[in-house]
């Protein structure tokens, strides 16, 4: 069964840290996203849902994402932001090549968007969760921006940077941004400080890289195949801190 959280979501005390993936492997992902015609955006789903199967063994899984809620030409042309929450639950098939996976959840992903128009209290309202005794459906978000922002204002040079409010209402939200002049991704991970600690995320951070190299090596390879952690990380977890004085 899929792990619905048993608290309901509260805000709290959080923290950002920043990452930048390396050029060469963001070109990489967006020619997987060409090659085989899917989004970005499955790609780093695909990620996070590898990463959390391999960290937590279990296979059915569920995260939150952001969506536009703009779906006709009148809700396009609205000022404000009119943006929703879509649960999306996926199943992780080890025997599965990353290939048919990330094209899986594409497919998924265009299926679900659909239906982005539902309201999630409403859905949480007509799953009866509090009655059953759980709080809400996932505590992690995943995030994309893709805007294309200037880069300049006049012939003045200009920066687009998002202040964090130091607030966290998901324990964990991942935003992919492409924002960077030399068309890298930037990768900001906000998490609650009382469930996180800042070592956990970089260790994230490395296990993100580490699998999505993996990805991109090798498409045919099965996703009970990849590594989560690099050989060099593994000896230093099982190696040096086992390591006794005899």
């Amino acid at each position: 069964p899929i792990p619905i959280q048993k608290r309901e979501l509260e805000c709290a005390e959080g923290n950002r840290k920043t990452y930048c993936f390396p050029n060469s492997q963001s070109n990489g992902i967006k020619q997987f996203a060409a090659d085989h015609n899917v989004s970005v955006y499955a790609f780093f789903v695909g990620l996070y849902y590898i990463y959390l199967q391999k960290l937590t063994d279990q296979e059915d899984l569920i995260v939150g994402m952001p969506v536009f809620n703009r779906s006709g030409k009148k809700e396009k042309n609205i000022v404000g932001m009119l943006t929703s929450t879509m649960p999306f639950r996926h199943s992780v098939d080890v025997e599965m090549t990353v290939r048919e996976f990330i094209k899986d959840i594409n497919r998924e992903l265009i299926r679900c968007y659909y239906h982005q128009k539902y309201p999630y209290d409403l859905l949480v309202q007509d799953l009866e969760l509090k009655k059953k005794g759980y709080g809400d459906l996932f505590d992690a978000c995943i995030n994309y921006y893709n805007t294309n922002l200037p880069n300049e204002l006049g012939s003045i040079p200009a920066e687009n940077e998002e202040f964090y409010n130091g607030n966290q209402i998901y324990s964990l939200q991942l935003i992919i941004r492409e924002w960077s002049k030399s068309g890298g991704f930037n990768l900001d991970i906000d998490y609650k400080i009382q469930e996180y600690e800042e070592k956990q995320i970089e260790q994230m951070y490395l296990s993100f890289t580490h699998l999505g190299e993996q990805m991109l090596q090798f498409p045919d390879r099965k996703l009970g195949e990849l590594e989560l952690l690099s050989e060099d990380v593994r000896n230093k977890l099982i190696v040096e801190f086992n390591a006794t004085d005899t």
